[in-house]
């Protein structure tokens, strides 16, 4: 029973560490892209601009999806 509880500890781990690693890693590229983009995303989305939501929540999902395919065991 031992043996069962530390893999299952040992996964939980695992899932936090790469859940955290994944996230500070979309925070950066977020920031980068902030950083290199001259159209401030954050300022045009406060006031209102759905097209630069539509254009953020893509660069999101699109470092989401690279950063989940370098996750995966080879």
């Amino acid at each position: 029973m031992t043996t069962a509880a530390s893999t299952f500890l040992s996964g939980v781990l695992g899932v936090l560490f790469w859940a955290l690693f994944g996230t500070a890693i979309l925070l950066a590229a977020d920031h980068i892209i902030d950083r290199i983009d001259p159209l401030g995303f954050d300022k045009e989305i406060k006031n209102g601009n759905i097209a630069a939501a539509i254009v953020m929540a893509a660069l999101i999902i699109g470092v989401a999806i690279i950063i989940y395919g370098a996750m995966l065991p080879g």
